[in-house]
């Protein structure tokens, strides 16, 4: 990386399951780290609804992810109209404080015959990609979340697409600034080909 430049390269689509050789688990890009994005294919495009960052391998961290959302740790949206571009939350989650009680598992364990399957298609709908970056923790992370909020403050289906709860931890004013140039060879909605971060 030359001082105050960076240059990553998208991969994907992968699935999270199916055809084994497309699979975010087994590529051989899942031994890498680096920056991740799950998306939903639209109209030939790819929606993005969240963005991460690992310095792990990406395997080990989407098999967190995964069991994560198996387990009714994070929110899941109804699969299909996901599929669609549209959010509409079957099960908040319990990983905020307030979904941490007993009435919360309570509650997921009445309904786990009805929501399993549901978290399973959820899963089934999403594309990944994944931009290998071996630059420190601190530079992974002001990317993520330089990405996440240029997505966030888009119009229309981009921004409304994001959960604007989750905490990221962007350029602080003591650092100094970084051109990252970003190339994919699929269209993904609303990401720049340049960020400042």
């Amino acid at each position: 990386m030359k001082s105050g430049q960076l240059e990553i390269i998208w991969h994907g689509p992968y699935t999270l399951y199916g055809a084994e050789s497309n699979s975010v688990l087994t590529t051989p890009l899942s031994k890498r780290k680096g920056i991740y994005l799950w998306t939903v294919p639209i109209e030939d495009k790819y929606l993005t609804y969240y963005v991460g960052e690992t310095g792990r391998s990406f395997a080990t961290r989407f098999v967190e992810h995964t069991r994560d959302v198996l387990y009714g740790l994070y929110r899941v949206y109804d699969p299909n109209k996901f599929a669609q571009g549209s959010k509409i939350l079957i099960w908040e989650g319990m990983w905020k404080p307030e979904r941490r009680s007993s009435h919360t598992m309570l509650e997921f364990l009445n309904r786990y015959l009805e929501l399993s399957p549901l978290f399973y298609q959820f899963l089934g709908q999403l594309r990944f990609f994944l931009a290998p970056v071996d630059a420190e923790k601190r530079i992974r992370q002001r990317i993520e979340a330089a990405i996440a909020k240029k997505l966030l403050q888009q119009h229309g289906i981009v921004g409304e697409f994001q959960d604007n709860d989750i905490r990221y931890l962007p350029k602080r004013v003591d650092e100094g600034s970084i051109t990252v140039t970003m190339k994919s060879f699929e269209p993904i909605l609303g990401l720049t080909s340049k960020l400042l971060v």
